[in-house]
């Protein structure tokens, strides 16, 4: 798919979507802030949803919660770090692109952050 068809999906969505430079994107919805990344070379389109960052002295405890927040409460996409940055994360194969399947992972991923925000606040270091 080309650059050029990502933008034409994207635009039929309905969503807040702002071109932010070549290939990339940004959605503004309740609140929160979505990346859109469109990487030509794999065709993927990923959607980055960043939460917040790692806590100071977090440990080996902080990290088995996270992954068992992507196992038991994550849906759709997963929790990723970005140097000390906690991201949700999804990637849509560009093959078979469509409008739904982007503001249903948007929406998703929306609800996860509001889950995983919630958890978070459970976790001691």
């Amino acid at each position: 798919m080309s650059r050029e068809m990502v933008q034409e999906v994207l635009a039929r969505t309905g969503l807040s979507i702002t071109e932010m430079g070549q290939d990339l994107w940004q959605v503004d919805m309740d609140g929160c802030t979505l990346v859109l990344v469109y990487k030509p070379e794999s065709d993927v389109l990923e959607i980055l949803l960043p939460l917040t960052t790692v806590p100071e002295g977090a440990g080996e405890e902080f990290y088995r919660f996270m992954l068992e927040l992507n196992f038991d409460r994550i849906l759709y996409g997963a929790f990723a770090l970005k140097e000390r940055e906690i991201v949700l994360v999804d990637r849509l194969n560009c093959a078979d692109l469509h409008e739904e399947e982007v503001k249903g992972s948007v929406k998703a991923l929306r609800e996860a952050m509001l889950h995983a925000l919630s958890a978070l606040k459970e976790v001691s270091l």
